[in-house]
């Protein structure tokens, strides 16, 4: 009886890990995106280059990333066109299977940062997805104080 309920535990504990490794950008744990309408209250709309974008202003690299979102950039494409047009990822999100690029440096400390992520299929060949992340400054959940 002890080995059924072992295996059963198992079994569960693989389900809902699988499953929350496949529901999608949303339910990384403790991202935070920032919707595409507050990027553009933020940073405007510019054109997305991709060729210029890590050489850019942070106020154009968020003006860009607001119209990349917009327009679902490379969504359907392969994730090395990517790196070919926007150059080896400057920043970290999550795995190194997810293209992450800066758009603004925290000035201080425990300031809000944002990247513009490309994140893959579930065969790493596609791009599924871009959005706006904060890269910083996450608050401590209340079951970790």
């Amino acid at each position: 009886m002890k080995t059924v309920k072992l295996i059963l535990g198992i079994c569960s504990s693989v389900l809902v890990v699988g499953f929350a490794f496949i529901s999608g950008a949303e339910d990384f744990v403790g991202a935070q995106f920032m919707p595409q309408k507050e990027a553009k209250k933020k940073w405007g709309l510019v054109a997305f280059d991709a060729k210029s974008f890590k050489k850019s202003s942070e106020k154009t690299k968020g003006a860009m990333a607001a119209q990349a979102v917009e327009k679902s950039a490379f969504v359907g494409h392969d994730m090395l066109k990517v790196r070919d047009q926007m150059g080896d990822p400057d920043s970290y999100f999550f795995s190194d299977t997810i293209y992450a690029y800066m758009i603004t440096s925290p000035a201080k400390p425990g300031q809000e940062a944002w990247q513009l992520v490309f994140i893959p299929d579930e065969k790493l060949e596609k791009v599924a997805d871009v959005k706006i992340h904060k890269k910083c400054c996450y608050e401590t959940p209340a079951w970790a104080k």
